[in-house]
């Protein structure tokens, strides 16, 4: 549950150092958090329900000094704690619930569909986050704003995994790979670090 927590409200500053709160109109996502933040505490966060939407209310200064030894104050992935591989897929399936954006843009008169994580106000956690989703098989892109998936076979991996938690991004994920054309050759991540090593000895160059 923890894993679950941290992933959940990674790569964000909260508003507040010790407060876990939530608003949200969305009833599975109020469900979700409520029943996870319940199970780490002894007593159930206090919530309300305004309108469409509902609230949690959550400060705990010892939640607050958990998460920031863990994360190195927002800038780190916890890794001594994603000692498994299942575990690492726990931290970035509750992190992919709260964080990103499934896309179908269109890039060139062609769909260009990918998942995109915004970075802009935390660089060095983005630089983790594509370290983790590497270390999951996949192969993200990343520049100053921003870190995404866009690969039809690492797409179709979150997907089949289980990786994508949030029933809206999951039917929308289902929907691109539908209209995508498949592709099943890539490079993986270890043919990718055999090229940086075959370049590094003088094997290859890249031109």
């Amino acid at each position: 549950d923890l894993i679950r927590f941290l992933g959940y409200f990674s790569g964000k500053k909260r508003s507040l150092d010790d407060y876990f709160g939530l608003k949200t109109s969305r009833k599975e996502i109020f469900d979700q958090i409520y029943l996870l933040e319940s199970r780490i505490l002894s007593e159930p966060p206090i919530f309300k329900k305004e309108g469409p939407f509902y609230e949690i209310s959550l400060l705990s200064r010892e939640l607050g000094k958990y998460f920031d030894e863990h994360t190195l104050g927002y800038q780190a992935v916890p890794w001594h704690l994603l000692d498994t591989p299942e575990k690492k897929e726990t931290y970035f399936s509750w992190y992919f619930f709260r964080n990103g954006a499934v896309s179908d843009e269109f890039c060139k008169g062609k769909l260009a569909p990918r998942i995109i994580f915004s970075i802009k106000k935390n660089h060095e956690f983005g630089e983790e986050l594509a370290v983790l989703l590497f270390k999951l098989g996949l192969l993200p892109g990343i520049n100053r704003d921003k870190v995404e998936i866009g690969d039809y076979a690492d797409l179709k991996t979150i997907l089949d995994h289980g990786w994508c938690i949030d029933s809206e991004k999951r039917l929308r994920l289902e929907k691109i790979l539908k209209e995508m054309p498949p592709k099943e050759d890539k490079f993986t991540p270890q043919d990718v670090l055999s090229l940086i090593q075959k370049a590094k000895g003088g094997k290859i160059t890249w031109n």
